[in-house]
């Protein structure tokens, strides 16, 4: 590769991450859902965006998960909160037990 499409690479792959952060930004935080539709719905909004879903998360109280969703959660969103829990909040010191606590309490 020359050095001339190395740079052009580089300078795609600059301008493709500037539109990723572009798009990320554009999307707005959904507030705490009082229903499982509602986190189903939001999360699947914010799915393409790890950032978000922490931040979603985060800003969720962890004793909340027995009353949005009391009887069930979707089989696809269990392992994607596990997933967030065990990266984006261990990666920045977050405690996860009482997520872990309750989101058993869950059915």
């Amino acid at each position: 590769m020359t050095p001339t499409k190395k740079a052009n690479n580089s300078s795609e792959n600059s301008l493709h991450e500037i539109e990723e952060i572009i798009s990320k930004l554009e999307q707005s935080l959904p507030p705490v859902p009082s229903a499982s539709f509602q986190f189903l719905t939001d999360w699947t909004k914010i799915s393409k965006y790890p950032d978000l879903k922490y931040c979603y998360l985060k800003q969720f109280p962890p004793e909340k998960f027995p009353v949005v969703f009391k009887y069930s959660m979707e089989a696809e969103i269990f392992p994607e909160i596990l997933h967030t829990l065990s990266t984006s909040f261990l990666d920045n010191g977050d405690d996860v037990f009482d997520y872990l606590k309750y989101l058993t309490a869950v059915g």
